[in-house]
């Protein structure tokens, strides 16, 4: 598969949190903007553009584009720190920026956990850990890059590639996640059946009207 084939990175935190959200977002193409989304672009505003700064052994890389051929994924770092030691250890550790609060789900480290193993293959190097800003508590939460995360990255990528290639957008759970979504009107998640899609949901409701 060539890189432009390669599913979005920033998508398996959407299908992490909600494997309907993903398939209407990278499938049916459906984006609808927020309160919530709005305040996210935000958050990315300052990172989004592209520079980098250096301070003493530290260097700072903005919006730095990666690809993994193991995910299939591709995609862009908010940050990319790059720290030598005085012995001239290079340590490289992917940020990446959130708008709330560190979630127990692990949606948003599944997204760092790929974008570090992009980074591992496009530099040959081992990574064990990345952080994580949240904005709302203005704090970073560090995520260690453990073989049980990166595992999981690897089956939740695969399961992506799976519905994608299907073209099957997952059938709807409600539940307390969809109150914050921008797609909830779209997605119809107390009303669209397992069984339904939300194009044969509106064919049956304008053949009862007419």
């Amino acid at each position: 598969m060539i890189q432009d084939e390669f599913l979005q990175m920033s998508g398996i935190q959407h299908f992490a949190f909600c494997d309907r959200q993903w398939g209407l977002i990278h499938i049916d193409g459906i984006w609808i903007d927020n309160d919530l989304t709005a305040s996210g672009n935000i958050v990315h505003k300052n990172v989004d553009r592209g520079y980098t700064e250096s301070r003493k052994n530290l260097k700072t890389f903005r919006s730095v584009r990666v690809a993994s051929h193991e995910l299939q994924l591709s995609g862009v770092c908010d940050l990319v720190e790059v720290f030598e030691s005085k012995e001239g250890t290079v340590t490289v550790m992917p940020v990446e920026y959130k708008r709330g609060i560190p979630k127990e789900n692990d949606c948003d480290r599944l997204q760092l956990c790929a974008q570090a193993m992009a980074l591992e293959e496009m530099l040959d190097i081992s990574i064990s850990h990345g952080s994580i800003f949240y904005y709302t508590i203005r704090r970073r939460e560090s995520v260690p890059i453990t073989d049980r995360l990166r595992n999981n990255t690897r089956d939740t990528s695969q399961k992506m590639h799976e519905l994608f290639l299907k073209g099957r957008v997952p059938a709807p759970v409600y539940g307390p996640h969809c109150l914050s979504c921008s797609l909830y009107e779209r997605c119809l998640p107390k009303t669209i059946s397992a069984n339904q899609t939300v194009e044969t949901y509106f064919k049956t409701k304008m053949k009862l009207i007419k």
